[in-house]
């Protein structure tokens, strides 16, 4: 079977005109997430014990957050990449699973690390795996960590009250098992340029895919054939020049450099994994005017210079970026991170056992394993794998 996800993964909500709208078992009228929605529901309702995932801007972090799961984006290069493509996203995508325990995502990594080849990850450094494997390393004892975390959205917004309270309660329980916690954030760049980065990767990226249609099907692709948002967002990567997609690689990059730096003096650093609980269903897409306008205009008559001179796409774009917080930077990092269900918010009418609210550790480039160990310690310490969506009982 196939789980939903968004039109071309891009947005963190799942809805799209072909499938419709896929809905948070925890409560209905909210949204699993996205891109990986349909996966982090189905796991969430038991459907399956774990589904794959793949993360370019949070999309396995994020449903993990909001469906009360376990989710991991892996090391660039960790994970193999579709057939046909070198990297995704200018290598800003990783493939992996949502589960529910610490112990099957392990697992599934030694899967992946074994199907990957000798020549894993060939286009980039990832250290090797540790010896026997990571299921076996969660045998390991959990050396004492020194944990940084913030509250500062990197990519801007306002961060929920449950959110900050799920961190709180989060570097209590780190510190009542022995690490040692301090605030600190590192030295990234600014929202803004964060934002731009992200969507001159992501414009670019969609543009690409409309040029390789023709390997993919007979006939060439028409504004019809997509939704409107999707063809927008391929428009405007068609107005992105050599110039700019140059320099968003090289700023993702510099952000590496900074998290590398800081992870001489942190071994993991802990935030939000959102700065919001799941939103409700239908609020974070384009007004249906919005749509309407976009399939006339830049569909149908082809009236591109648009998408430059009415700042729409943009203010749509920032929404989201103010809504998630926190998740891209990894993706442009490639390091590891990891999305961990440890605070539900209170109980409610459409939510009898309250909203899942994770929080997210980010760890060194290549170092998984230690990222693994700490999650399953904090499962051990704070069960969450046997909670089940009342409605799914």
């Amino acid at each position: 079977g196939k789980t939903a996800t968004p039109e071309l993964g891009l947005v963190p909500y799942t809805e799209s005109r072909l499938y419709g709208i896929t809905r948070n078992p925890w409560d209905m009228t909210r949204t699993p997430g996205g891109s990986s929605g349909g996966a982090a529901a189905a796991v969430a309702a038991r459907m399956v014990p774990l589904a794959h995932g793949g993360d370019g801007g949070g999309s396995i972090r994020i449903p993990a957050s909001n469906c009360g799961l376990f989710g991991l984006k892996p090391s660039r290069g960790r994970s193999p990449r579709s057939p046909g493509f070198v990297e995704i996203w200018q290598g800003i995508v990783t493939e992996h699973a949502l589960t529910r325990s610490v112990r099957d995502s392990a697992a599934m990594l030694d899967i992946f690390c074994a199907s990957h080849g000798d020549d894993a990850g060939a286009f980039y450094y990832t250290p090797s795996p540790p010896q026997g494997g990571f299921l076996r390393a969660l045998e390991q004892t959990v050396p004492r960590l020194r944990i940084a975390f913030t509250l500062q959205p990197f990519t801007g917004g306002e961060v929920h009250a449950e959110s900050r309270t799920a961190v709180e309660k989060t570097v209590s329980l780190l510190q009542s098992l022995g690490h040692v916690v301090e605030e600190a954030r590192p030295p990234l760049a600014s929202p803004e340029e964060l934002g731009t980065v992200m969507q001159t990767i992501v414009t670019g990226s969609v543009a690409q895919y409309m040029r390789m249609w023709p390997r993919w099907a007979p006939s060439p692709l028409r504004s019809s054939d997509v939704e409107p948002m999707t063809w927008a967002v391929a428009r405007m990567g068609e107005l992105v020049s050599a110039g700019q997609l140059a320099w968003a690689r090289e700023m993702a990059l510099q952000q590496g450099v900074a998290m590398a730096q800081f992870h001489t003096q942190y071994d993991v650093l802990l935030t939000p994994a959102m700065n919001q609980p799941p939103a409700l269903v239908g609020s974070l897409g384009l007004p249906p005017w919005q749509a309407t306008l976009s399939k006339i205009f830049i569909g149908q008559l082809g009236m591109h210079w648009l998408l430059k001179a009415l700042p729409l796409m943009q203010e749509g774009e920032q929404r989201l970026l103010h809504y998630m917080g926190w998740p891209i930077v990894a993706n442009l990092t490639g390091q590891p991170a990891i999305s961990v269900p440890l605070h539900w918010s209170a109980p409610s009418a459409t939510a009898p056992a309250g909203l899942p609210v994770g929080v997210m550790f980010a760890g060194r480039l290549g170092n998984e394993a230690s990222l693994l160990q700490l999650a399953q310690q904090l499962e051990q310490a704070q069960p969450w794998w046997h909670k089940m969506p009342p409605s799914c009982q």
